[in-house]
């Protein structure tokens, strides 16, 4: 992707899906080759093998007190076992130490013989680019603090603090991970180049003016054209005469917050070698608008997508070929593999931000300035976790299933969706008695209704009617093929979600469990309807849909029922007190920064902490102690063995010992290894603290 005198395309939109800005901290990336650099695009394997051959951290710890140095440097090395810390007196020990050695993290003494920590740190900063740093000082003072994170201080810290010792740690923590994290995006970003280049149609992005600010390298093979000789240009130059006044209609429809752009036709008008004649390409244009957030939003920019298609129109195209269960499974399974890779390694960073922010709300006083920054941190992380797990609930192919009443379900969410509607729309629930049971997986039942919901909500900006209604179904009639399913001679449960809205027509009806498709005006709602369909082909049920402009629409989800019994939702446990030290955990992660995190959970409860980066090490540690282990905690998916496996070998060693699994995305490996051990508990990423607290009690106080 070509842009003026600026990233790549991978880079401009990693940073606007993620963290804007976020990679522009360059001196936070860790010095791995793989990370550096463009020119050679690591697979994931390299990158994974990468990670897990990283060296201990070391620390260089600077200060001319003697007694500090003393308090710091166990308090460190408990803290991250096998660390490397190396202490220096002067300021000028410390420029010659950084001028040949390299190291994690840097401790910086405001106060240090000869010249002070604020005067060597822009020095100090510029020398040791890759390094995190972290100034101590001997009173808080909040101008010293915004001078010194401006000389290039990651973070201050005064040492009265009376919270010091615990904060340490923690935050020397939460910046190591925050440089994992951008080395993450980096990668992120690279993968994303990879792909973008290796997509025959043209990608673009238009100022609120209509001009090209960037190109994939498609324009090349579709336009005969050079992306850098676009930039600038009106979008309009690369299309045919007769159709500019039409590409620019749509263009200017941005800028008042029209719906997106879907299927138009048109024609571009491409370099034919010598020839001055432009010969004629038939392509589709996909767009929508970026806004800023807020009440008042302001257009960006313009995001679309242009592919070479048949003559044919796209209403004559999803006339003959309309969403079948085997289209719709061929159309979605990239976006599902993909879907579930990104929420396996934003859950595991996720994990990490929410946790340390809880973490450091905790040693903050109610009036401590830093008390603010933590909360929004925190607040930013659980809204990011919403995103992972819409992901999830539409990659996941193997969420474990139970029997559920869905009436009960539908009641018990009666009050959120409700608080939902608002006043504008009236809901009405019609719950048939003595309903049958269904196999699905509450959180994805729940997802679903929710997502129906919203959809209907979106189709009535001025209001209107929604009813969600239940009922039983003796189906009779032969097989019937729905729009995902196949309806067969049997006895199903039917959950019908009508609202009195605007209503779709054939065309957009064809597309609707496509990923990213909208019919909203000005909206883009990703998976939406896509993870609704993908809910229920996991669940063994079918979906039809009946609309009509201006004449709402009804969605009608079937179940086959069973007749198991349910257990009832949600029914909270009282939980005995445990004693502090009471029990010993083997704690199982790949993840350096997710274990640090957990491990210092557990710790303040009271456990000993016995950790493993992988399930060698774990069996390792198992053999060494010679006490019980009351629990295993360890993540599923993990290179070499997984948690499966390790949980099995450990538990024919210690039949005694309790397994805790954590993780937040399976993928393959659960069908790899067999369903979860009889009897373990289960924690989905990212957690908080306190979740995790909660449900460690519980697999405790479980009887064996």
């Amino acid at each position: 992707m070509v842009q003026p005198n600026g990233p790549s395309v991978s880079s401009r939109y990693c940073r606007l899906i993620s963290v804007r800005g976020a990679s522009d901290k360059k001196h936070l990336l860790p010095q791995k080759r793989w990370l550096t650099g463009r020119e050679n695009l690591p697979s994931w394997a390299q990158a994974k093998e990468a990670m897990q051959q990283a060296t201990p951290l070391s620390f260089l710890l600077a200060s001319e007190r003697a007694e500090e140095i003393k308090r710091i440097t166990p308090r460190m090395r408990g803290f991250y076992p096998g660390c490397r810390v190396e202490a220096v007196y002067t300021a000028e020990e410390a420029m010659e130490w950084v001028a040949t050695r390299t190291c994690d993290a840097v401790l910086l003494d405001e106060r240090l013989s000869g010249l002070s920590g604020l005067e060597i740190l822009p020095e100090l900063r510029r020398r040791t680019a890759n390094a995190a740093i972290l100034v101590l000082t001997e009173h808080y003072d909040a101008m010293v603090s915004v001078h010194l994170l401006q000389a290039g201080a990651d973070h201050v810290l005064s040492q009265h603090s009376p919270a010091f010792f615990a904060e340490l740690p923690v935050v020397t923590g939460a910046m190591l991970a925050q440089r994992d994290r951008i080395a993450r995006l980096d990668l992120a970003d690279k993968r994303a180049g990879f792909l973008l280049e290796s997509i025959h149609d043209i990608i673009y992005e238009l100022d609120p003016e209509g001009r090209f600010v960037s190109l994939s390298p498609g324009v090349a093979s579709l336009l005969g054209r050079r992306a850098e000789e676009l930039i600038g240009a009106p979008y309009t130059t690369i299309l045919v005469a007769q159709d500019r006044d039409r590409g620019e209609r749509r263009v200017n429809e941005r800028r008042t917050g029209a719906r997106a752009t879907r299927g138009l036709a048109l024609r571009l008008a491409a370099k034919t070698g010598a020839s001055p004649q432009a010969e004629t390409v038939p392509v589709e244009c996909s767009a929508t608008g970026l806004y800023s957030a807020g009440s008042q939003s302001r257009f960006l920019s313009t995001l679309g997508v242009l592919g070479r298609t048949a003559n044919e129109s796209p209403s004559q195209r999803a006339a003959s070929q309309p969403l079948t269960e085997r289209s719709w499974q061929e159309k979605v399974e990239t976006v599902r593999l993909l879907a579930g890779r990104i929420a396996h390694d934003f859950n595991n960073m996720l994990t990490v931000i929410t946790g340390y922010g809880q973490l450091m709300l905790k040693t903050c006083a109610p009036n401590d300035p830093q008390r603010r920054r933590a909360e929004e941190i925190t607040k930013a992380g659980e809204r990011a976790a919403d995103l992972t797990r819409q992901l999830l609930a539409f990659s996941r192919r193997d969420v474990p299933q139970e029997v559920l009443n869905i009436n009960v379900v539908i009641a018990d969410m009666e009050p959120t969706l409700r608080q939902l509607t608002g006043r504008n729309v009236r809901l009405t629930l019609t719950l048939a008695p003595g309903l049958g049971r269904i196999n699905a997986a509450l959180v994805q039942f729940r997802e679903l209704l929710h997502q129906l919901a919203v959809n209907a909500l979106e189709a009535m900006p001025e209001g209107g009617r929604l009813t969600i209604a239940t009922d039983q179904v003796e189906w009779d009639k032969g097989q019937a093929d729905c729009q995902i399913g196949v309806l067969r001679p049997g006895s199903w449960v039917r959950l019908t979600v009508s609202d009195t809205g605007i209503g779709m027509d054939a065309e957009a009806q064809a597309r609707l469990g496509e990923p990213f498709f909208t019919t909203k005006e000005g909206k883009w709602l990703g998976l939406g309807l896509a993870m609704v369909y993908g809910i229920v082909a996991q669940s063994g049920g079918a979906i039809s849909v009946v609309s009509a402009p201006e004449q709402g629409t009804t969605f009608t989800v079937y179940w086959p029922r069973v007749d198991e019994k349910t257990l009832p939702i949600d029914q909270p446990r009282a939980l005995a007190p445990l004693p502090k030290s009471a029990a010993t955990i083997l704690l199982v992660e790949d993840e350096i920064s997710i274990r640090s995190l957990t491990r210092t959970v557990l710790e303040e409860q009271g456990h000993t902490v016995l950790e493993a980066g992988d399930a060698v090490e774990a069996m390792s540690q198992s053999d060494q102690h010679r006490g019980p282990i009351h629990l295993l905690l360890t993540d599923v998916v993990m290179p070499g063995m997984n948690g499966f496996e390790l949980a099995s070998r450990l538990r024919s060693l210690r039949p005694e010992m309790k397994l805790f699994f954590m993780s937040g995305y399976m993928g393959g490996s659960a069908a790899q290894s067999g369903p979860k051990p009889e009897g373990a508990f289960f924690l989905e990423k990212p957690f908080l603290p306190e979740t995790l607290e909660r449900k460690v009690r519980e697999a405790l106080d479980e009887p064996s």
